[in-house]
């Protein structure tokens, strides 16, 4: 279940009435931190990793038909969340 709050449903609304022909969604992923893997001068593996990110949602409108309707679960009207 996803919940969301009253602030995030009117930015959602306000995005909805600039362009109601698109397809809504809520995009929800996992994101980890970049990793690179380097040789020091004595040739030892050396990794530089940066902190996960973690839980990113990204919010956008799509074309209709550009995404299959049924993808996500509806959670207000017009606006699909789906977790990556």
């Amino acid at each position: 279940m996803v919940t969301i709050t009253e602030r995030a449903r009117e930015f959602v609304r306000s995005y909805r009435l600039k362009d109601p022909k698109l397809d809504w969604f809520l995009m929800i992923e996992w994101r980890k931190g970049s990793a690179d893997n380097s040789r020091s001068s004595d040739g030892a593996a050396v990794w530089e990793r940066e902190t996960d990110p973690g839980w990113c949602v990204i919010f956008g409108g799509y074309e209709p038909g550009r995404v299959e309707s049924n993808v996500g679960e509806e959670v207000m009207p017009g606006v699909r969340v789906v977790v990556q």
